[in-house]
């Protein structure tokens, strides 16, 4: 179907429909499974054993999750045991004792959500964006994420979306930002002075966005006001313009 994968071998057992699979590369959802080993069930489930599971779509990956073991199921989620975060082949000891990732291909589904890892000019290299995805039921959502700099400082963000199907939307938005400039990074004989000219001190900052709409009910559309009785309609788009 829509599925890639890219194996080194592959034995499969046309009978139970189950198959062996050596040094696999798979992309489930926005992510993709590196696999010494996988095992692929009748339900199309797979079980991979020493892998690695990044967003990153290169051969070598810059970032990705360790994990032992990992279960997936296709357009659903993933799940590991024990998992830690690898920047640049350096393990980190950022991790947690199971992973749930959500792989949704049409709906929405809770999980962890993977950061992504880059260099910033003010602050350094920094993991952003990763978190946890709350859906509380079918109108509810709570997307909650961080970022992570190392020169100090850090992002929260908490973002709520609901809808009600007919009648409206919207989101609110609450996110707090915590911006570290030190006169100790001046100093830093591998950053120069000018490299920092016109960076803002070091401050704090809230956001609280909220936005609504009402959503119309299909077949329903908005009125056109008529001109009135005696008066052309563009003699008032002139007006208008005017």
């Amino acid at each position: 179907g829509a599925e890639s994968y890219g194996a080194k071998r592959i034995a499969y057992y046309y009978k139970t429909k189950r198959g062996q699979i050596a040094e696999v590369v798979t992309q489930q959802g926005e992510g993709y499974i590196h696999s010494e080993v996988v095992k692929k069930n009748e339900h199309n489930e797979i079980f991979g054993l020493h892998n690695k599971y990044t967003t990153c779509n290169l051969e070598h990956p810059h970032f990705y999750i360790s994990a032992g073991k990992i279960k997936a199921i296709p357009n659903d989620k993933i799940m590991s045991g024990p998992f830690n975060l690898v920047i640049a082949d350096i393990p980190t000891p950022l991790g947690f004792l199971f992973g749930l990732f959500p792989s949704p291909k049409n709906q929405r589904s809770s999980g962890v959500i993977m950061p992504t890892f880059g260099e910033s000019r003010a602050r350094g290299f920094y993991l952003s964006n990763g978190g946890y995805y709350l859906a509380l039921n079918d109108y509810i959502g709570t997307r909650i994420t961080g970022d992570i700099y190392s020169l100090g400082g850090y992002k929260v963000t908490v973002d709520n979306t609901y809808i009600k199907r007919y009648s409206y939307r919207g989101n609110l938005n609450i996110s707090y930002d915590y911006f570290k400039n030190d006169e100790a990074d001046v100093i830093d004989p591998n950053r120069s002075t000018n490299s920092l000219a016109g960076l803002p001190p070091t401050q704090r900052t809230a956001f609280i966005n909220w936005s609504h709409s009402p959503v119309q009910k299909p077949g329903r559309g908005r009125s056109i006001p008529q001109p009135a009785r005696g008066a052309s309609s563009c003699g008032r788009e002139r007006g208008v313009l005017r």
